[in-house]
């Protein structure tokens, strides 16, 4: 039973040694005769694996498989192979690579990664170069094939040792390694020391320095042999007939992902670190490995949000940097998945879609998207151009800045604008808290501000935003002297107006009857929006010039493709906007934010107004969406919807204020 337990553990490490004969031109049987075995052993081994176990093993794969050439190239320089050799010989870092990637893969796929190796020109050549004829395939098999025997000894004579803890696998093949390049095989060892400059013993080191790179505490590698391990001696014990038996089982991967998706980063001590900067900002840095994040991602079946917790209780500054190459494989896991961190002074959700790693390597000049760094900043900041007093508001939290830097080498870039909202937070500093009485604002340069969409959840102001800046949440007190508290508008007038949406008149009415023109409009959705130009006028209307005093909205509003003009080329900026028209517009502000599609009311149609021939064939579909996510309502108690009726300014307060809360921006 000791030895077949042996040859079970053995395989698993015997792809490593194995691999050097497979680079080599094959001539001999025994070569193919041993791959073929070697399949065989690591497909029964798998066969009774569960599916976290080869998660596991898969996440080390993964991991490897992510190291970049420059951390490869490290450990090589690390453990004897020259700079010179190195770049004589580029193809040894991928080499590395794929034989420390070989350790990790499942039986269905051995035999296919191994024909690639050995069918790799690059490989094939620097052997031949290296060693020519003095390293033959009858070498390798035979110096395998004695380590193989002296591993079957040496394992199941510390098998228990092993299992309880007391000495690990790897130490026992380096002592079996060692003791046989110093003996009965220093010959060959000789030979890799002329061809490569290092011998068995390094090779091994090689190995333990990739695998020892993929996380912090080495817990990649250790539970992904522990997995293997448990195979192994479940194989054991089923083939045996022994009526049952126990097996080691490989550590469940911690955190699993929640039932909805969402998973917490384990971070390391090593991982965090805190420093005092000139100014007297403590700043919290969290260093984030790939391979935490695939750990996560080979593990779970449904991940949406991935969270990493700054444990700065001390602190007033966040720094986060995580390899694009996490980002990169979160998006091919599931494009729409998030990246939250939080901390005290806030917290940032970051759709992985946002970060296009291709083109940030290209704008820094890097050789590789895997030398790209995303640093991600939440830092407490000062409002220094009074910014909020100044527009008579009261601040309500600090202000805090948030910051995205994408940094290859010396070379880094901001990244302030994005295709979607990113949501994020920043606590309240006062316990007692209207929600329509709370905004989160941008502070610009100039000293203005720019409302954002902003609920109040549990203390905090969770808002949305299509840039990067300094944000603060201010709270205001609106009142317009035609506005009474019963009037049927009312709440909607006041809480727009207290988020900074709508304004009233310069004599301080609201005038809620009046009909909303096309530049109100406009401006309205631009505010509700948050939004900003990014270009400048491009002459696209026949009655716009282009020094008006509402074009940079209008300009906004084009670039989101909320506003478009008329057939004749004009924009009438002062018409009324009819019903219809209000409904085409909130339908592409809806297309632009997004939405739920699952919280939309199918069963409302507008085949239910009696006039329903009189509503536009262009405006159809828009009318059937606002009503379908209840945005509008008919007149005269549902039964007709008036497409050419006017839409009055407590109207508009109304369906505006229905869209925020349908896509989720207001409480």
């Amino acid at each position: 039973m000791k030895g077949k337990t042996c040859k079970s553990i053995v395989s698993l490490f015997s792809i490593f040694v194995l691999l050097l004969s497979a680079v080599v031109p094959v001539s001999a049987v025994t070569s193919n005769t041993s791959v073929s075995s070697l399949v065989t052993d690591v497909t029964e081994i798998y066969s009774f694996m569960s599916d976290t176990q080869k998660g596991t093993v898969e996440t080390a794969r993964s991991a490897v498989a992510g190291l970049t050439d420059t951390e490869i190239s490290t450990i090589l320089k690390e453990n004897g192979i020259t700079q010179a050799k190195i770049e004589a010989y580029p193809s040894l870092i991928g080499l590395a690579r794929d034989i420390a990637e070989l350790g990790y893969v499942d039986g269905a796929n051995l035999q296919a990664k191994i024909d690639a190796i050995r069918n790799n020109s690059d490989y094939t050549s620097t052997f031949d170069t290296l060693f020519s004829s003095e390293l033959t395939v009858d070498d390798m098999i035979a110096f395998l094939v004695a380590l193989k025997e002296k591993l079957i000894t040496e394992i199941g004579n510390n098998i228990f040792q092993i299992l309880l803890g007391e000495t690990d696998f790897d130490s026992v093949v380096a002592s079996a390694a060692t003791d046989l390049s110093t003996t009965t095989y220093s010959e060959f060892d000789g030979k890799l020391q002329t061809g490569l400059g290092i011998g068995v013993v390094d090779l091994i080191a090689i190995k333990d320095g990739i695998e020892a790179k993929l996380d912090a505490n080495g817990d990649i590698a250790k539970n992904a042999k522990a997995a293997l391990l448990a195979g192994a001696l479940e194989s054991l014990t089923k083939d045996s007939n022994t009526g049952g038996g126990s097996y080691v089982p490989a550590p469940t991967p911690s955190p699993e992902p929640s039932a909805d998706g969402a998973a917490e980063v384990e971070l390391s001590d090593d991982a965090v670190s805190t420093e005092t900067d000139t100014d007297g900002t403590v700043k919290t840095t969290v260093k984030v490995d790939t391979a935490s994040i695939l750990n996560l991602i080979n593990t779970a079946t449904d991940l949406k949000t991935v969270s990493i917790t700054v444990p700065d209780d001390d602190s007033n500054a966040a720094v986060v940097s995580v390899p694009s190459s996490a980002f990169s494989a979160l998006k091919d896991k599931n494009e729409d998945a998030v990246v939250t961190i939080n901390s005290k002074t806030g917290s940032y959700s970051l759709g992985v879609k946002e970060i296009n790693v291709e083109a940030l390597a290209a704008s820094l000049g890097a050789s590789s998207t895997d030398d790209v760094e995303i640093s991600i900043e939440i830092t407490q900041s000062e409002d220094t151009t009074n910014a909020v007093a100044s527009n008579g508001l009261a601040a309500a939290s600090e202000v805090v800045d948030f910051k995205i830097t994408a940094k290859a080498g010396t070379d880094e870039s901001e990244v302030n604008n994005f295709n979607s909202y990113v949501a994020r937070s920043i606590p309240l500093t006062t316990t007692d808290v209207n929600p329509s009485q709370y905004t989160a604002v941008r502070i610009n340069a100039d000293g203005t501000l720019t409302a954002v969409p902003t609920k109040i959840v549990d203390g905090k102001a969770v808002f949305s935003s299509r840039t990067n800046s300094k944000y603060a949440v201010v709270k205001n007190n609106v009142t317009f002297t035609d506005v009474e508290a019963g009037d049927w508008a009312a709440p909607e007038i006041t809480k727009l107006g207290n988020k900074l949406i709508i304004n009233g008149k310069e004599d301080g009415r609201f005038a809620p009857a009046e009909g909303t023109n096309r530049i109100q409009m406009t401006i309205l959705l631009v505010k509700a929006l948050g939004l900003t130009a990014s270009g400048e006028y491009d002459g696209s209307f026949t009655d716009v010039e282009g020094d008006e005093w509402f074009i940079e909205p209008l300009v906004a509003a084009v670039e989101a493709g909320i506003i478009k003009g008329r057939v004749d080329g004009s924009f009438d900026p002062y018409a009324k906007v009819n019903r219809s028209q209000s409904a085409a517009m909130l339908a592409r502000a809806l297309e632009f934010t997004g939405y739920d599609v699952a919280k939309l009311d199918k069963s409302k149609s507008i085949n239910q107004f009696d006039d329903v021939n009189s509503i536009g064939d262009w405006s159809k579909a828009d009318v059937e969406l606002m009503l379908e996510a209840g945005i509008f309502s008919g007149r005269n108690n549902g039964t007709i919807f008036d497409p050419a009726g006017t839409t009055s300014r407590a109207q508009t307060a109304v369906v505006l204020n229905g869209y925020l809360k349908f896509v989720d921006f207001i409480n």
